[in-house]
């Protein structure tokens, strides 16, 4: 790879800087070098040394800034050029210009004589537009200094003379001080010099950058000092190594080069950076070897066809695990991982939170195991958001409803609502099996209490038959034991509740243990006595209850066993009259016995399930409380998504009108009743009907009414709502209760509740706001985008975003939003389309290659420099050839360009 540049970062200038040999310095002797410690504790990163008509101090401060973080950009501040009191141009030169060269400028524009001295008005000879020619045929940039002082340019000068200045296309600047550019009522009423110079006035038809410099002031006003350098700067966003190309880029580019400091703040840095990608390495496949680092602000990436380019963008989503949602779309992105990366293929991705911290994911493309992260114990998707879009996702998330909410619910913490609903739900699904099991205990009970009661005639029947004191002692002797037995059978339910509620108490996650500072400190120290006392306390009642049921169970074991002596002894003597009667008796007892017996097994069973029947109530009521918490919580997720869509209507100035319509979408409620069914004969057709009709909890309430009292009338609330017949609706009702799968049937109350639905218009050209399905696909997807651009800080990363787009809308849809955002935002892009990259220019640009079997990066950097502008040129605009053809072509006039007295571009 040829050399490769980090892209453009914010960096402190002061453009208008003078030194000793400036014929009005005030700051005695000084060295070179304690000239560049000066500068560099005032936190410049650069400096133009513009000496009036002087470049003697230009070739020592740049030898004595070697070595330092310190750029010295050569330049003389030429004065005397008319107007009433002589107006003064900066004049900065190639970082390579040396001392003599400048001198070589002031004598071709008679600022010097021929023997080297300095006229006082030496260039008065020589008119302004003169001297800004020769300033182009030297390679230089001229900026008006002091624009509003009485020898700049903007003040001084009148008419058409300053018209021409302003319109020299050797002029790219002016200098105006910061009070001027945030003076609110200046600002109101379009009167700053920033104003003056946006290209709107019919005069001046030109668009000029405005930044402020020092001019390093003496204390007193008058000529100039050490003290005084950095005293007004100005941020420039340019590359390394400062040059005077990549000011030039500033100078033409100011909205985005450009930042004049607060007055207010003049000593604020950048703000904290929004979480970035930092770098992508790829161990194996077609990019083995990658290393590429992203900027924090908007990257670029571009190359010719198959040079690996959405490789990258599915490497990203693999190791970030943000993989695509749509079918089609996750077959092509597991394709790419198996085909261009492969098996035990690794990605690693280094990325920065908002406080500025640095975390390595990596993660191995194993898919026979899960694909596996390298120690990596959180969740990696919630840990570092981001919006992916694949090359053709945004125009299927355009014809999804289902895809747009969960577009929407990526600029929001969706997740903490998700979790939570995730977590009720959970819980419900574990009830619903004691619910289940209680309501089926509720049915059996019918069933087993006849079968009981018809035993228990049976038993007298054959008692009556035999009466005789001794049976009567043994009946008696029977029932007494039977009822032991039952007392005995519900102290063991008890003991078993109880000691269920001991071990789920035990299994309980104890309270997190504090790390850190926070190991000691008080209040958490306090808290966490408090609730191991508590826990301590409780689970000594759970146990002391255990321990009292198993002393009560013993003492009426003892009972028992005692009384079973006896019932022995009666038992015995019934059996000897018995036999001693003869006849008909022992045939009748041995019945009778059998029925007891019977009786027995149907009672213990009827008891069973009279406990769990009886424990319904209190179940379907923990049941309710958990149902509204998981609609709050539902609830609480749709306002987020209103909130978020009233965000969007916002950010977009009215471009996008955003809402949802709460559980508007039944469609998982129809497709699981569907399901369910199946064998029943009703249509499709009734189904949606159903399923469009009735919430899934009234649904479902009412089948569970029903099912316990088979009266037609609890089933209204489906026939009243679908307008089915009742035979239809009693027909479904019978099915979906015959197999008692009541699991199933409870879960549609919290697993097919209905969603929401997204309602999304756009602001088209008319004004008109529609309704997405109304709109092209192109219209669709541009809203989509301007949504995407919104303001917010998770990266978003986009493969070729212009290809869903209307050409005509790139730049005030996409690249006007990036401009404004990329300083606070990371976006990660493949194009092929040079408005969008370079119109929003891109902070960095990274040229892709490949020769088929092999992909990497041939260059990288920023467009200030001249390999990576051939780069872009070559492959966004065809070549130079084309390029100028199609200017040609055109004929179209830059409103913002130098232009000549006659208005013909320069």
């Amino acid at each position: 790879m040829s050399d490769a540049r980090s892209g453009l970062e914010r960096v402190r200038l002061d453009l208008h800087v003078h030194t000793p040999a400036s014929h009005d310095w005030q700051g005695g002797e000084v060295t070179p070098e304690h000239f560049v410690e000066r500068c560099l504790g005032a936190g410049l990163d650069g400096i133009a040394v513009t000496d009036h008509q002087s470049g003697a101090w230009i070739d020592r401060l740049k030898k004595a800034a070697e070595g330092t973080a310190l750029t010295v950009l050569p330049g003389v501040e030429v004065s005397n050029l008319g107007g009433a009191e002589g107006v003064h141009l900066n004049v900065l030169f190639p970082c390579d210009t040396r001392s003599d060269d400048i001198e070589r400028f002031l004598a071709a524009i008679g600022a010097v004589s021929g023997t080297g001295e300095r006229l006082e008005r030496g260039t008065a000879h020589r008119g302004i537009n003169e001297v800004l020619d020769e300033v182009l045929r030297f390679g230089g940039i001229a900026v008006i200094a002091h624009s509003r002082s009485s020898k700049g340019a903007l003040a001084d000068m009148r008419g058409a003379v300053r018209t021409a200045v302003v319109r020299h296309p050797a002029v790219l600047a002016v200098e105006a001080n910061a009070e001027d550019y945030f003076d609110q009522q200046k600002q109101d009423q379009h009167r700053r010099v920033y104003d003056f110079l946006d290209g709107s006035d019919p005069n001046y038809r030109r668009k000029l950058a405005v930044y402020q410099a020092s001019d390093n002031p003496a204390p007193a006003g008058h000529g100039h000092t050490l003290d005084g350098i950095g005293e007004r700067f100005t941020y420039f966003y340019v590359e390394r190594p400062i040059d005077l190309e990549t000011l030039r880029q500033c100078l033409i580019d100011r909205e985005s080069r450009i930042v004049m400091p607060d007055p207010q703040d003049v000593g604020a840095g950048e703000a904290a950076g929004a979480p970035h990608i930092e770098r992508l390495r790829v161990i194996g496949g077609f990019l083995d070897g990658l290393d590429l680092p992203l900027h924090a602000g908007l990257t670029t990436l571009i190359g010719s066809k198959g040079s690996g380019k959405s490789l990258v963008v599915e490497l990203l989503r693999f190791v970030l695990n943000q993989a695509p949602t749509q079918p089609e779309l996750l077959r092509d992105h597991e394709a790419k991982l198996a085909i261009r990366l492969g098996v035990y293929g690794r990605v690693i991705v280094t990325v920065r939170d908002s406080s500025g911290s640095a975390f390595d994911i990596e993660r191995t493309y194993d898919p026979a195991n899960g694909s596996p992260y390298t120690d990596t114990p959180f969740d990696v998707a919630e840990f570092f958001p981001c919006l992916f879009l694949s090359q053709g996702e945004i125009v299927r998330l355009a014809e999804s409803e289902a895809e747009q909410i969960r577009f929407i619910d990526t600029f929001f913490d969706f997740r903490a609502h998700q979790r939570e609903i995730e977590q009720v739900s959970t819980d419900l699904r574990e009830l619903d099996q004691l619910v289940a099991e209680q309501i089926k205990a509720r049915r059996r009970m019918a069933p087993l209490t006849k079968e009981w009661e018809t035993l228990r005639k049976q038993i007298e029947e054959k008692d009556k038959q035999l009466v005789s004191p001794a049976f009567g002692r043994f009946q008696d002797a029977q029932r007494k034991s039977q009822q032991l037995a039952a007392v005995a059978a519900s102290v063991d339910t008890q003991r078993d509740i109880a000691g269920d509620a001991l071990a789920a108490f035990d299994a309980a996650a104890r309270p997190p243990e504090a790390a850190g500072a926070l190991e000691r400190d008080p209040a958490v120290l306090r808290v966490a006595s408090h609730a191991d006392d508590g826990r301590e306390a409780a689970r000594v009642k759970l146990a002391e209850a255990v321990e009292a049921l198993d002393a009560v169970r013993a003492v009426i074991s003892a009972e028992i066993d005692a009384w079973d002596k006896e019932f022995t002894k009666v038992e015995s003597e019934y059996n000897e009259t018995i036999r001693a009667a003869g006849g008909d008796a022992p045939a009748l007892n041995q019945d009778r016995a059998r029925l007891v017996g019977r009786a027995e097994q149907v009672a213990g069973r009827l008891r069973a399930v009279e406990q769990r029947a009886a424990q319904l109530g209190p179940t379907v009521e923990r049941r309710r409380e958990l149902l509204a918490k998981l609609t709050a919580a539902q609830q609480a997720y749709t306002n987020a998504r209103k909130q978020r869509c009233a965000w969007f209507e916002e950010k977009s100035n009215g471009q996008i009108a955003a809402n949802v319509a709460e559980r508007a979408d039944f469609g998982e409620f129809q497709a699981r009743l569907d399901e369910l069914k199946r064998g029943s004969y009703l249509t499709a057709p009734e189904i949606e009907s159903i399923a469009g009709s009735i919430a899934p909890h009234d649904f479902v309430a009412a089948l569970l009414r029903y099912n316990l009292t088979r009266r037609d009338d609890d089933l209204r609330a489906i026939t009243d709502a679908s307008k089915l017949g009742l035979d239809r609706i009693r027909t479904l009702a019978e099915f979906l209760l015959s197999d008692e799968k009541y699991e199933e049937l409870l879960a549609l109350e919290y697993a097919a509740v209905p969603t929401d639905r997204p309602q999304i218009a756009f602001r088209v050209e008319s004004g008109e706001l529609v309704q997405l399905k109304r709109l092209s696909t192109g219209q669709k997807c541009t809203a989509l985008l301007i949504m995407a651009l919104c303001e917010g800080n998770i990266p978003i990363v986009v493969d070729q975003p212009e290809d869903s787009l209307d050409i005509r809308s790139i730049w005030e849809d996409m690249c006007v939003r990036l401009r404004d955002t990329k300083r606070v935002r990371q976006f990660v892009f493949t194009t092929h389309n040079s408005s969008l990259s370079v119109a929003s220019d891109s902070d960095k640009f990274v040229v892709l290659a490949a020769d088929g079997e092999q992909g990497g990066i041939a260059h990288a950097g920023a467009i200030d420099g001249d390999e990576m502008r051939e780069h872009v040129i070559t492959l966004l605009e065809g070549g130079k050839a084309t390029y100028f053809l199609k200017q040609r072509k055109y004929g179209i006039v830059d409103p913002y360009a130098a232009a000549r007295d006659d208005g013909r571009p320069a």
